[in-house]
C-alpha cells in the first residue's frame, strides 16, 4: 500500500499538460487525458527508486534458504538462523550506507542543479528567439531556403537572439516590450521553505521531533497490535490481510498526506519531493524495519513463513521501482497499472498460501 496507492493518487493529484518536450508544464493542468497529462521528476528521484530496488534484495537473505524448506518452514528453522543474523547486519549496514547517502547528495545535487539551470536558461533564450524571428516572418522551416538571403537570415537570428538575452535578464526588448514577472505567490513560498535559523536551532529542533516521534510510536504500538488482532479475530479474517488493508492507513497515513500536499503544488521540485519521499520510506522499510525484523527471528528462533508474503512484496517493489527508475516524465496512464498491484498483490498471497500451500 505504501508504495502503490500513495504514487498513483500523488500521480494523479500532480499530473501537468505535457509541452514540446514531453515535460510537465509546472502548474499547468487543463486536461484530464490519462496519456496527456505527464508528471515529471528529476535525475536523483530515479537514483532513490533504484536504491530502493537493491535495498528490497536484503529480503533474499533468509528467503533464499526458505524456499528450500517453503513447505515445512519448521524444519528450516535452525538452518535459518545465522543467515537471519547475517541480514540483520547487512540491513543495518544498508541503513548507514544510505543515511550517509542523504547527507552527501545535496551537495552533488546543488551541482547538478547549477548546471540544468543554465541549460534551461540557454533553452528559455532559444525558445523566446524562435517566437520572436516568427513574427519577423522567419520560421524554422524556412531556415535553409536558398532564397531567403544569408544576410537578412544573420540579421533575424541574431536580433532574436539579442531579445532573448534581453528577455532573460528581465528588461523590456525593444521588439516585444515583454518583461518576465515573478509570480508573487511563488516569492512567498520561497520564502517560506527558507529557514534563516542557527544550525544548532534547527538541529535541536529536528532531534526533539525525532524523541517525540519515537516516544509516540513505542507508547502507541502495542496497543494498535492489539486492537488489529482483536478485530481481525471478531470478523474471522486472517491478521495479514488486516495489515494489508487497514494498518497501512493507520502507520503510513503520514507519508499518504504529505505526498498528496507536496503534489497538489503541481511543480517538478514538489513531485520529485513526493516521489523521493515514498522511495525513501520503503528503502526505510528494507533496511531498518526489517533488520529489526531480522534481529527477531534470530533472538526468538522463529521459524520465517512468510514467504508469499516476501516474494509479493519484492514484486511490487520490483515492478514500481523499475518504473520510477528510467522515466523522468510519468503519463498518468502508469497509475493505473501501479494501484491495481495493490489487490493483485493481496490475490497473489492468498493464491500462494492456499493452492501453493506456501507457509
Amino acid at each position: 500500500m505504501l508504495l502503490t496507492v500513495p504514487w498513483a493518487a500523488s500521480l494523479w493529484v500532480a499530473r501537468c499538460d505535457i509541452n514540446e518536450f514531453g515535460e510537465a508544464k509546472d502548474g499547468v493542468c487543463t486536461r484530464k487525458s490519462l496519456t496527456q497529462s505527464v508528471v515529471s521528476v528529476d535525475t536523483d528521484t530515479k537514483i532513490n527508486a533504484r536504491i530502493m530496488v537493491v535495498s528490497s534484495l536484503t529480503y533474499f537473505i533468509v528467503q533464499g534458504v526458505a524456499f528450500h524448506y517453503v513447505a515445512h518452514p519448521e524444519s528450516g528453522e535452525k538452518v535459518e538462523r545465522p543467515y537471519s543474523l547475517a541480514g540483520f547486519i547487512i540491513c543495518f549496514l544498508g541503513l548507514i550506507a544510505y543515511c550517509i547517502y542523504q547527507v552527501l547528495v545535496p551537495k552533488l545535487a546543488e551541482k547538478r542543479q547549477f548546471k540544468a539551470e543554465k541549460v534551461r536558461e540557454e533553452r528559455n533564450i532559444y525558445l523566446r528567439a524562435l517566437n520572436i524571428a516568427k513574427r519577423m516572418g522567419w520560421h524554422r522551416d524556412t531556415v535553409q531556403d536558398s532564397t531567403i538571403p544569408i544576410n537578412t537570415r544573420h540579421h533575424v537570428e541574431s536580433s532574436a537572439l539579442h531579445a532573448g538575452r534581453l528577455w532573460k535578464k528581465n528588461v523590456k526588448s525593444p521588439d516585444t516590450g515583454d518583461k518576465i514577472v515573478i509570480p508573487k505567490e511563488e516569492v512567498e513560498e520561497a520564502a517560506e521553505e527558507e529557514d534563516h535559523s542557527p544550525f544548532y536551532v534547527r538541529f535541536l529542533k529536528a532531534f526533539a521531533l525525532l524523541i517525540i516521534g519515537t516516544a509516540s510510536c513505542a507508547f502507541f504500538s502495542d496497543p494498535m497490535v492489539d486492537t488489529i488482532n482483536n478485530f481481525g479475530k471478531t470478523i474471522n479474517v486472517p491478521a495479514f490481510y488486516i495489515s494489508f488493508i487497514i494498518t497501512p492507513y493507520c502507520s503510513n497515513a503520514s507519508e499518504l498526506i504529505s505526498s498528496l500536499v507536496f503534489a497538489a503544488k503541481k511543480k517538478k521540485a514538489n513531485t520529485s519531493m513526493t516521489y523521493s519521499q515514498l522511495y525513501g520510506a520503503a528503502t526505510m522499510n528494507n533496511t531498518l524495519c526489517l533488520g529489526i525484523f531480522f534481529a527477531l527471528v534470530y533472538f526468538k528462533e522463529l521459524a520465517w513463513t512468510f514467504s508469499a508474503e516476501t516474494l509479493t512484496i519484492f514484486l511490487v517493489t520490483l515492478i514500481v521501482g523499475l518504473t520510477g527508475s528510467f522515466l523522468s516524465n510519468i503519463k498518468v496512464i502508469w497509475g493505473v497499472f501501479i494501484i491495481m498491484l495493490y489487490p493483485l498483490s493481496l490475490v497473489m498471497v492468498y493464491l500462494l498460501e492456499h493452492l501453493a500451500h506456501w507457509t
